[in-house]
C-alpha cells in the first residue's frame, strides 16, 4: 500500500514553488487550513499515479468535511 499524505504532498508543492504551494504556504504558516479545493485536487492527482492505483493507498490528513467529500465524489475519487 501507498501512504499518501496531504501534508506531505502541499510540502513538496512548497519546496517545488508551485501555485498551489504559493497559495497554501500562507495558511499553513498562520496556522490556517488550506482551502478543500487545492488539496482534494491534489490527493487526487496523487491518486491516480499507477502505485495508488494497483497498490492501493491509505490516505493521511486528508480534509473529511462534507464539501471536501461531495467534490472528491463528483471527481470520481471515492474508492
Amino acid at each position: 500500500m501507498v501512504h499518501i499524505s496531504s501534508g506531505d504532498l502541499l510540502r513538496g508543492e512548497i519546496e517545488a514553488g508551485k501555485p498551489l504551494g504559493e497559495q497554501a504556504k500562507p495558511c499553513i504558516e498562520a496556522g490556517d487550513l488550506v482551502p478543500d479545493e487545492g488539496v482534494v485536487r491534489l490527493v487526487l492527482d496523487r491518486l491516480r499515479e499507477p502505485d495508488a492505483r494497483t497498490r492501493g493507498f491509505v490516505l493521511e490528513g486528508r480534509t473529511t468535511g462534507r464539501g471536501a467529500g461531495r467534490r472528491n465524489d463528483a471527481a470520481g475519487g471515492s474508492p
